[in-house]
């Protein structure tokens, strides 16, 4: 659902958040007008604290 921003002007990111069940959920990041670094540090430190990537549900 990041496409709403684009019209904005937001920079805005979805970043994987973990699992409910078998499906992933993602977490999205929003930012002011033109903030858009600030919006992909907040992302890294995300991904940083919590490397989802390398992550499965343990049914598969």
């Amino acid at each position: 659902m990041t496409y709403p921003f684009n019209f904005t002007g937001h920079p805005v990111v979805s970043v994987p958040a973990g699992f409910a069940g078998k499906m992933p959920v993602g977490m999205q990041i929003v930012g002011h007008r033109f903030a858009d670094v600030d919006v992909l540090n907040a992302a890294l430190a995300v991904e940083n604290h919590q490397p989802w990537h390398s992550r499965y549900p343990r049914e598969f």
